[in-house]
């Protein structure tokens, strides 16, 4: 099997699996109990935390743990709505959708400016700027757009936005970057930083979220009370422990993985550029080496993955169409009619090895002319 989608999860670290057995298996108390096999859980829940704030250079009390990624980017985006009625917020045109649908329920009461991006996915600080007021309460902009994998400027972003109101507060959803891209959230002048797990080679169902001290939270769940009443829910300590694992590990390789993986995506596009009738929609050059997004004329996206998984070779679909509506990313990007059928998404981990995409790429190769031959003829 070759699995190109990492972007929409990973294989979960052996290690890590080691670590949540045990926890399952031998340390499975509640930490919210008073005796001390619960306070064993509280054990695994605070050196995580102390393993996440170290790589974020930040406090242990400035880490909360989420169910989810999307759990962190709805609590700190939810928590600066204050009932001011002249609040307003800054977001862009191709956000993740848990930042995306909770803007479009805000923007039912206050202002929302959606900052549009150019062919290949990248904001304009100017333009951001441009629409910061002494009324602006959040700008969220992701790190790493998950269906291309631009990388946008977010420590100029951040140190731009200060400077213009320093009371604005800056959400930067990290999930595609987290232990991929550097990123210094203090130069950065990052208040709110969201996480998830299974991106990161953890198991699904936990996340983390930091929030710089002082910054407003309030809880989406309710309950009792747990992570400083944030994110109320037993905890599962489980797949935290296991967060902070593979967080700890992913720092330790970021460099390495970062220049092995943006070699393999200069040898893919090299071999993808000889296919006739190709968009490539993300780009080397402030590019995470992880996504990488393409589209092929007179080719339907489902149908290529289809025939690629017959050899099991996994990717995904560019989402161009989906229950009837475009990828709100590709309307972003305004790509042409032509090409917006046959998009997909090659996602690396630091798995992924060049013998894998060899042979992807001579199997894509195969498809495409086999299924515009087909649809050619017709």
């Amino acid at each position: 099997m070759i699995y190109l989608d990492n972007a929409a999860t990973t294989k979960v670290d052996p290690e890590a699996v080691e670590i949540m057995n045990k926890i399952y298996l031998e340390d499975f108390g509640n930490p919210s109990s008073l005796y001390d096999f619960g306070f064993k859980s509280e054990k695994h829940m605070n050196k995580a935390r102390d393993l996440i704030a170290e790589v974020l250079k930040a406090s242990p009390s400035e880490i909360f743990f989420t169910s989810c990624g999307s759990e962190s980017n709805n609590i700190a985006i939810l928590s600066q709505v204050t009932g001011n009625k002249n609040q307003e917020f800054i977001t862009d045109v191709i956000e993740h959708s848990s930042v995306e649908q909770v803007f479009s329920k805000i923007e039912e009461k206050y202002p929302v400016h959606y900052i549009n991006v150019d062919e290949k996915g990248f904001v304009s600080v100017d333009d951001i700027i441009e629409k910061i007021n002494e009324n602006t309460k959040l700008v969220s902009i992701m790190a790493v757009n998950n269906e291309l994998g631009s990388v946008q400027p977010i420590e100029q972003i951040g140190i731009a936005i200060k400077k213009k109101n320093p009371k604005t507060l800056f959400h930067v959803d990290g999930i595609q970057s987290f232990g991929k891209i550097p990123l210094d959230l203090n130069k950065a002048k990052v208040d709110l930083f969201s996480i998830s797990a299974h991106k990161l080679h953890g198991p699904k169902g936990v996340g983390a979220l930091f929030a710089r001290k002082g910054t407003p939270l309030k809880p989406v769940i309710l309950g009792g009370g747990q992570e400083n009443n944030i994110s109320s829910g037993t905890e599962n300590v489980a797949g935290i422990a296991a967060l902070g694992f593979v967080a700890s590990k992913a720092y330790q390789q970021i460099e390495e993985n970062f220049k092995r993986l943006a070699e393999l995506k200069e040898y893919l596009f090299e071999e993808l550029s000889v296919i006739e009738d190709i968009k490539m929609n993300s780009t080397i050059e402030n590019g995470s080496p992880y996504i990488t997004n393409i589209c092929f004329k007179d080719i339907k996206s489902e149908v290529l993955i289809h025939f690629l998984e017959q050899d099991e070779i996994y990717v995904s679909s560019g989402s161009a169409c989906k229950k009837d509506k475009k990828s709100r990313v590709l309307e972003g990007i305004k790509i042409k009619k032509e090409y917006e059928e046959g998009c997909i998404r090659i996602s690396f981990s630091d798995l992924t090895t060049r013998e894998e995409v060899e042979r992807f790429l001579d199997k894509l190769k195969e498809a495409v002319e086999e299924i515009r031959k087909i649809i050619r003829r017709k």
